[in-house]
């Protein structure tokens, strides 16, 4: 369907603004189908996040700081999303050994295997089901332009 039949509008402005606006109702589709997803495994996409960001460490404790500086969604509460994950058991806190009033975090043996147990899954039906549709040389023109966009 049409952008502009899903978004019920009799037009847009500009490209630009069509652009914008594509871009927008994208990514809140896919992070919509993400959160159905992770429902199932009675996580959220940060949580998730987290839990990869910190598998990626090998073992290695990390700071919230450093967890928050490497997350996807800047604005997300590291501290909270952390204690939840305490709470099922997914990641583990202690005493830096640096900075006395300063926490590390490492997952857990549990937290490792629920995204051995999501990863499959997730990369094949969620992460790739729409950017699926382009061919090789599309999705790196995709990339260059979301690139460009950041910057």
């Amino acid at each position: 369907m049409d952008l502009k039949e899903q978004l019920k509008m009799r037009g847009f402005k500009s490209e630009y603004q069509k652009a914008h606006l594509n871009l927008y109702h994208t990514v809140y589709g896919m992070l919509y189908q993400e959160k159905q997803f992770f429902s199932n495994y009675d996580l959220t996409s940060n949580q998730y996040n987290v839990l990869r960001i910190l598998r990626g460490q090998s073992g290695k404790p990390v700071s919230i700081k450093e967890i928050r500086s490497r997350m996807l969604d800047r604005g997300s509460d590291v501290g909270r999303i952390v204690v939840r994950l305490e709470k099922k058991g997914l990641v583990e806190k202690m005493i830096c050994e640096h900075d006395r009033r300063a926490m590390d975090i490492i997952i857990s043996e549990k937290g490792l295997k629920i995204l051995a147990d999501i990863g499959d899954i997730l990369s094949k039906e969620i992460m790739q089901s729409g950017v699926r549709k382009l061919t090789k040389e599309q999705a790196q023109q995709l990339n260059a332009l979301l690139d460009i966009i950041r910057e």
